[in-house]
Parts: C-alpha cells; structure tokens; sequence
C-alpha cells in the first residue's frame, strides 16, 4: 500500500485530470484491483457506453 501522503497527492492529480475536459468523470472500481476488466466488467462496459453515446 501507498504512504497515505502520497495517496492523498494522486487522489488530488486525478482530480484535476477530470478538470481538463468538460465531460470529465471519475469513476472508481471501489471493488477492483489493478485490473478492473477482470474484477468488474460490468462496470467497464458501462462506463465505455456511456462514453459512445456522448
């Protein structure tokens, strides 16, 4: 696991990457691990389609 400190800096990064675009958004795979297209598919294909329909 990451230092808390350092967790805190990439938490604060990713959220000024979703600043960079107006549609920006971050999704977070709470229940997955490095590989999210292995441990929750489902939220992939979601989150791809709803990327497709904007």
């Amino acid at each position: 696991m990451m230092p808390e400190h350092a967790f805190e800096i990439r938490k604060k990064n990713q959220r000024d990457l979703i600043h960079l675009n107006n549609q920006g958004k971050h999704i977070i795979a709470s229940n997955s691990g490095h590989f999210p297209q292995f441990t929750d598919p489902t939220l992939v294909i979601q989150t791809i389609r709803n990327v497709l329909l904007l």
